[in-house]
């Protein structure tokens, strides 16, 4: 045969038939899933727009702190370590929290509270006394509360969706 084609019998056949079919199932079970909620669309809403602002705003950070604030690529790194260092208790809190208080009060809470410590955060003058201080503290916190409400979106994402309809459990 040709070099590359796909055989009769081949595995690389096989995968591609048991991936074929569990397309079908995945797009059968959506259709025949439980009747849409209204509830459905303002969670999705809600956590397309909670995961939207959070990477719009952290598009340009590195570049805002070296060039408005004056760090260096070093002290950048340094920031980032620690903000992801805070991202590890987050993740625990944002889990307990969740489970507390619900997951869909928590993230919604959380993305006005991001909201907030954005705007904060893009406000800080450099000119400031205490800009420098600002700085590290919003943003360790900003990247600490982004990776917890990424922890909390998932686990309503998966509340949403029932495991059939997902790629994974």
């Amino acid at each position: 045969g040709t070099p590359g084609a796909i055989e009769l019998g081949s595995p690389d056949l096989d995968a591609s038939r048991g991936a074929i079919s569990t397309f079908k199932k995945i797009a059968e079970g959506a259709i025949q899933s439980d009747p849409w909620r209204p509830h459905h669309a303002f969670v999705i809403v809600a956590c397309f727009i909670g995961s939207f602002s959070c990477r719009a705003a952290s598009f340009l950070t590195s570049k805002h702190i070296q060039v408005t604030h004056g760090f260096s690529p070093a002290g950048y790194a340094k920031l980032a370590f620690v903000g992801g260092a805070l991202s590890l208790f987050m993740f625990n809190l944002a889990g307990y929290l969740g489970d507390r208080y619900g997951r869909k009060t928590i993230g919604t809470i959380g993305i006005l509270v991001n909201m907030l410590v954005d705007i904060a955060f893009w406000s800080i003058s450099p000119d400031s006394v205490a800009a420098t201080e600002s700085t590290v503290l919003l943003f360790c916190f900003r990247t600490a509360l982004g990776m917890g409400l990424d922890t909390n979106f998932q686990a309503l994402y998966a509340e949403i969706f029932p495991t059939s309809m997902r790629s994974s459990a």
